[in-house]
């Protein structure tokens, strides 16, 4: 009887760890490793400048909240117009079996510039380019994360 008692002990503590660490899991189930080796991680205009790889670790959630996924993107600048940069995108992404689900060429997300935000989806993943112009210059932004 003893016996089962410490059996059932330990099952519930290891069900506890389990689900304290699921819980505590970044969300979308891909680490900034997992992202990088995703051919679109890597994706940049060609000829642009001042190329920047960023990432985001990913937010831990806890019984209170669900986190937040990690992300990877590069940040660049090409003298190509913001609609060249989309039509390449687009023309790398969707044979690969991306979908585009947005467009929105009035996105005013930072404050006092207007930016062109165009995304894709596959499977569990999102991909995300913002445009903007400084000057002469052609800005983008790449984003890829995980949606689930």
């Amino acid at each position: 009887m003893r016996t089962k008692r410490r059996a059932a002990l330990w099952l519930a503590l290891v069900a506890a760890c389990v689900l304290v660490i699921t819980a505590c899991s970044v969300p979308g189930g891909y680490s900034v490793a997992g992202l990088n080796k995703q051919p679109a991680a890597a994706l940049t205009y060609p000829g642009s400048t001042d190329v920047q790889p960023w990432h985001f670790d990913g937010t831990r959630g806890n019984f209170m909240g669900k986190g937040g996924p990690a992300e990877v993107g590069v940040s660049a600048t090409t003298s190509a117009t913001p609609a060249d940069v989309i039509a390449y995108y687009a023309g790398v992404l969707v044979p690969a079996g991306w979908t585009q689900i947005q467009d929105d060429p009035r996105n005013t997300v930072y404050p006092g510039r207007i930016s062109h935000t165009v995304a894709w989806i596959k499977g569990g993943l999102s991909y995300t380019i913002t445009i903007w112009t400084e000057a002469a210059a052609t800005k983008y932004s790449t984003n890829l994360e995980s949606t689930a």
